[in-house]
């Protein structure tokens, strides 16, 4: 939950313990204001009403297929997940061959299960 202000609050301590508040963002020099990343995070999240859509979420063991057309639907298993580089190694059979690759995750779409 975000809450917004017109007018700097000094005082944060109304605020504690209500349920959705998880903690204030921004810095104490420039009186708790959102600035940078932050800001920008908050304006794109008013701009969708709020509202956060469905993401994928995604862990070493899924089976998934490879969404990008050079893999041309391949299915395999996530092995490991580099979160930092939103990067997914994937272990699939090619032409007889076992092989992996590392892609960006938004190129990895969910194996249907059968």
């Amino acid at each position: 939950m975000f809450l917004f202000s017109e007018t700097p609050l000094p005082d944060f301590t109304p605020f504690r313990g209500i349920s959705g508040i998880v903690r204030r963002i921004g810095d104490a020099d420039n009186q708790w204001a959102l600035a940078g990343s932050d800001e920008e995070f908050a304006r794109n999240l008013l701009r969708k009403d709020g509202t956060v859509g469905q993401m994928t979420v995604f862990k070493v063991g899924d089976e998934v297929r490879l969404d990008d057309p050079l893999f041309n639907g391949c299915a395999g298993k996530i092995t490991q997940i580099d979160f930092r580089k939103q990067r997914a190694r994937v272990d699939y059979h090619f032409a007889g061959l076992d092989c992996f690759t590392w892609i960006a995750v938004e190129m990895i779409g969910q194996q249907k299960k059968e």
